[in-house]
């Protein structure tokens, strides 16, 4: 059953947008995707699943999203899927951690409306 569960402070630029409530968090599925430890070693079922060769072959429009302060993929590492999607839009939101979506909600509604129109 999912539960709600507080978001991490440190997730977030602003620590006062840990309070926003986001999405009901299962831990049980999220432990079995990112292993116990997600922290600080991606382990589960995602430390052994590898998209980046399909990427190439999608289609559909892509935005790319990544918080100038996010700590868990920073944005050196999320422009990389650049290179596996390079049709793809690629937005960083200087006022945002790891959720730009609850950050800078309106901006990035704006940037997923641009590509959606594409």
């Amino acid at each position: 059953m999912p539960r709600r569960v507080s978001n991490l402070p440190y997730m977030f630029h602003d620590p006062a947008n840990a309070a926003k409530p986001v999405f009901e968090f299962n831990s049980d599925v999220s432990c079995q995707m990112s292993g116990d430890d997600v922290e600080f070693i991606v382990g589960g079922d995602l430390g052994r699943f590898d998209v980046r060769r399909a990427l190439s072959t999608l289609r559909m429009p892509i935005l790319i999203v990544t918080g100038r302060f996010d700590r868990a993929v920073p944005p050196r590492l999320a422009a990389e899927y650049k290179h596996f999607l390079p049709n793809a839009q690629f937005a960083i939101f200087e006022a945002s951690g790891h959720a730009p979506f609850v950050e800078e909600t309106s901006k990035f509604i704006e940037a997923l409306k641009t590509v959606v129109r594409k």
